[in-house]
C-alpha cells in the first residue's frame, strides 16, 4: 500500500516547483539567468504532465477508474 501512495510523491514535487519557481519570477528575485529558470518550470511542467497521464492509465490498470466513471464526471 505504501508503494501506491509513494508513487504520488513526484508529481507533487513538480507541482512545488512549478509554483516557487513562477513565484519567483513573478516578485523578480530570481538568483539564475531568467531564461534558464523559464526552461526549469517548463521540465517540470512536462514531468508532471507525464504523471498526470501515468496516473490516469495507473487508476484504469488499478481498476479503480472505469470508462462509465470517467463519463459520469465529465
Amino acid at each position: 500500500m505504501a508503494r501506491k501512495v509513494l508513487r504520488f510523491g513526484p508529481s507533487i514535487n513538480c507541482l512545488k516547483t512549478i509554483i516557487t519557481n513562477l513565484k519567483a519570477i513573478a516578485e523578480g528575485r530570481v538568483n539564475e539567468p531568467l531564461e534558464l529558470l523559464i526552461l526549469k518550470t517548463l521540465s517540470a511542467f512536462f514531468v508532471g504532465i507525464f504523471f498526470f497521464c501515468d496516473h490516469y492509465l495507473w487508476l484504469f490498470k488499478m481498476g479503480l477508474a472505469t470508462s462509465d466513471a470517467i463519463r459520469i464526471q465529465m
